[in-house]
């Protein structure tokens, strides 16, 4: 079971004219065993800044990330707002990239394949290439991409704000339903309040930059869930009240 530690994390980028640009300030928290964790704040505050430094893509200024207990071995695996599939290979090929790059056997390949392009609806467009499908698709492609390789922690920025809103639901309901049933920890990446309430068991409310945590709060609202449903809209809407609050006291 993976747990997310984040201690006092910091960062701060040089700018050209010899200043430091704060990003994050003192940012402390813990998901829970198999968490889906959304991290909900404006546009430039640091979100995505935080998921690259919880996946080493970027180290911080200062303070430090855990994942899993201390000298356990974790996977961890990014999903991107665009699918950021390569569009000479066909999918099956895009799948088997990743699980080349992670070194899975590849006596398991052919069955892994199979698993999850079936769990995001996809069984029968193995043999497609990229192009041929619409952006949904290619969005599913990647997240059957990121599930294959059955990492600790998946880290999706924003996936889903590139396609339509229809689509955006669906996409919304399936990866629910992929999270119940391969028990994962997620940490999303999210501007979208409904968005957040819909889809977490946990939310995370950032500031403005530089941004810290203004709010770490347990959604109990049962599932399955309605995107229209009035107790989730309202509780985005607090959500949006508290960082709008806080905006207007530091501004």
């Amino acid at each position: 079971m993976t747990r997310i530690r984040i201690d006092g994390v910091d960062k701060a980028y040089r700018q050209m004219n010899g200043t430091n640009l704060r990003v994050l300030d003192d940012v402390d928290f813990e998901t829970g065993e198999n968490d889906f964790l959304c991290i909900l704040g404006p546009s430039g505050c640091g979100k995505s800044t935080l998921l690259n430094i919880i996946a080493q893509l970027e180290e911080p200024s200062s303070g430090s990330v855990q994942i899993g207990s201390e000298g356990e071995s974790t996977d961890v695996c990014f999903v991107f707002q665009e699918p950021r599939l390569l569009d000479w290979r066909t999918v099956r090929e895009n799948i088997e990239f990743a699980l080349d790059g992670k070194d899975v056997p590849k006596d398991e390949w052919d069955e892994r394949i199979e698993t999850y392009l079936e769990l995001v609806g996809l069984g029968d467009f193995a043999d497609e290439y990229p192009r041929s499908l619409s952006g949904g698709m290619q969005q599913r492609v990647s997240i059957a991409r990121a599930m294959a390789v059955e990492p600790d922690v998946i880290l999706m920025d924003e996936p889903f704000s590139s396609v339509d809103e229809i689509t955006a639901r669906n996409l919304r309901s399936d990866l629910v339903d992929i999270w119940k049933e391969q028990k994962r920890t997620i940490v999303f990446v999210t501007h979208d309040a409904i968005e957040a309430t819909f889809l977490a068991n946990r939310v995370l409310v950032m500031s403005h930059r530089p941004s810290n945590v203004l709010v770490h709060e347990k959604i109990d609202i049962d599932r399955p869930r309605s995107i229209d449903d009035p107790e989730l809209v309202e509780l985005a809407e607090e959500f949006v009240g508290q960082l709008e609050t806080r905006a207007g006291a530091t501004s």
